[in-house]
């Protein structure tokens, strides 16, 4: 098991992700998606299509 650094902590702290890997999608320095698991890299293109707009 890999220990965390604090940065990391937290990070997974503040943006409240508990799973790897994580997705997040930010806009102008605020999430506006996130997204956890593994995918499939069509189902990210559509998730990533989808919150760009």
């Amino acid at each position: 098991m890999r220990r965390r650094e604090p940065a990391e902590q937290q990070l997974a702290a503040r943006y409240d992700f508990r799973s790897i890997p994580t997705v997040m999608m930010f806009r102008n320095g605020q999430m506006v998606a996130q997204r956890a698991g593994a995918s499939d890299a069509p189902s990210l293109r559509a998730w990533i299509q989808q919150n760009a707009g």
